[in-house]
């Protein structure tokens, strides 16, 4: 049995009956071995907080213990856990740390977020419907959003956009931490805006034109473009004037960037006598 060594005994082996009871609590570094310190030998107020927090993290109904269940949750750096309702179709209070589904479908309604909620309380609502009408979310009481004096609604009007929003007791204020819009929605939404400027270059020939091919009348066959934001195509003449050789009736410009294409069209304008166009159909982009 490991032992200190004795006065006046031990002749020639102190050293190592002192290492031999060294290294029955120390490990070979010097740092203490695990297991070696017993809670019963730490102080009172040591080992009351111990008991304390041992008692909240295993409890069995998972931290129901803990007054504020979010901010517990969020100081041991997990995410907060939220509880899914079923599909909302209508006005709704929501209570803490729910996942909200709302369809708007028969037509736009309100949910509305808890009022001052313990810190770091959690709430969720998407949209899962394909309706324009839209859902507003909504705080109650004296809470806003972001910031003092922020505003008391945010609005979700498109399929499978969603809001997430965090309170901080600090100001009486709901946070947005996340709010998305789909890609599919954002590639429509960039579709519609490239088609304008499309249309409105093309009106203006706005493009710049490279390595073209022209008929005997000097009209233009076709040729390379590049657009005024870089992209490239190709401009084809779909119809050169029989009337009047050299003009052009209609035509169509390709754009190419990346893996966005589109086709520009000028259908077929009408002529007087003199050349002048009489009538131009709307230019097209698909």
């Amino acid at each position: 049995m490991a032992r200190l060594p004795q006065v006046g005994g031990d002749a020639g082996n102190w050293g190592q009956v002192l290492n031999d009871y060294l290294t029955t609590t120390l490990n070979g570094d010097g740092t203490i071995k695990d297991g070696i310190v017993a809670t019963a030998k730490l102080d009172t107020a040591t080992q009351t907080n111990l008991t304390k927090a041992t008692t909240a993290l295993q409890a069995g109904s998972n931290l129901s213990d803990v007054a504020n269940k979010p901010a517990a949750i969020s100081n041991l750096g997990a995410a907060t856990a939220v509880a899914t309702t079923t599909v909302k179709t209508g006005t709704y209070t929501t209570t803490a740390n729910q996942l909200v589904p709302v369809d708007a479908t028969s037509g736009a309604f309100t949910v509305t977020l808890p009022t001052a909620p313990v810190d770091k309380t959690r709430v969720t609502i998407k949209k899962i419907d394909t309706s324009s009408n839209a859902v507003t979310v909504a705080t109650a009481g004296s809470d806003v959003f972001n910031k003092a004096g922020g505003s008391t609604s945010v609005s979700l009007a498109l399929l499978n956009q969603s809001v997430t929003v965090q309170y901080a007791t600090t100001g009486a204020l709901w946070y947005v931490v996340s709010d998305d819009i789909p890609l599919t929605q954002l590639d429509a939404r960039f579709g519609s805006v490239l088609n304008t400027h499309l249309i409105a270059w093309t009106y203006t020939e706005a493009y710049r034109l490279a390595s073209a091919t022209r008929d005997a009348n000097e009209a233009l066959t076709t040729a390379s473009v590049v657009w005024p934001d870089g992209s490239t195509g190709t401009f084809t003449t779909d119809t050169a004037s029989s009337a009047f050789p050299g003009a052009i009736d209609a035509y169509h410009v390709t754009y190419v960037n990346g893996s966005i294409t589109r086709t520009v069209t000028q259908p077929a304008v009408t002529r007087d006598a003199q050349g002048g166009i009489t009538s131009q159909p709307a230019i097209t982009v698909a």
